[in-house]
């Protein structure tokens, strides 16, 4: 199934790219995305490797739809996952 990956600023750098179309199998996950990231950048193998959401929602946001990601949520065809950098306000 084809997903797309809208990288922001700081991970668009590694990826070389802004958007990424990328294949990925039917019931493919948020992390298996990540997975494919990290083959093609470094940067994403903490991402991939993420033991628990919360760790990687320190580092890493992504939301497809506006909602927030977890780590096995299943993706669907014609999903298009924003990666954002976590903002801290106060």
């Amino acid at each position: 199934m084809h997903v797309e990956v809208v990288a922001y600023p700081p991970y668009r750098a590694g990826l070389g790219a802004g958007t990424l179309s990328m294949e990925v199998p039917e019931g493919a996950t948020l992390r298996d995305v990540l997975r494919e990231l990290a083959r093609r950048s470094t940067e994403f193998h903490a991402f991939a490797g993420a033991k628990k959401d919360e760790w990687l929602w320190g580092q890493l946001l992504v939301h497809v739809k506006g909602e927030m990601v977890r780590l096995d949520d299943r993706l669907h065809g014609g999903d298009v996952l924003e990666l954002l950098p976590p903002i801290a306000g106060g």
